[in-house]
């Protein structure tokens, strides 16, 4: 298997991926630590999605102008991880969503 992860600093909005691990822990791990290395903290940075040999794709809705909201889902492909992204972000009340983080795969060898 080969796993991947998205972390979000909540205090800035960016959003850190990583693909290709050997375990969840791993993926989850090095997502986190890219966020606090791009100047989250433990506090800010959370994990939105961890997945295994699949396809991921961040939505965000905005407010006066920025991106408030995420909404992280996963696919077997690139294009139905951004469909279940976006389907996650409306299905909340949303009507401004868009891609905020194009769809990445981490897909066994």
């Amino acid at each position: 298997d080969k796993w991947g992860a998205v972390s979000l600093n909540t205090s800035n909005g960016y959003i850190h991926d990583v693909k290709g691990m050997a375990s969840d822990r791993a993926a989850q791990k090095a997502a986190l630590r890219q966020c606090i290395n791009d100047g989250g903290n433990k506090k800010s940075c959370t994990i939105l999605y961890a997945y295994a040999n699949g396809c991921v794709a961040v939505a965000g809705a905005t407010l006066q102008g920025e991106t408030k909201t995420s909404f992280a889902d996963g696919g077997e492909t690139r294009a139905a991880a951004e469909q279940a992204a976006m389907a996650k972000c409306e299905k909340a009340g949303r009507t401004d969503c868009r891609i905020v983080m194009p769809a990445q795969c981490s897909l066994p060898d």
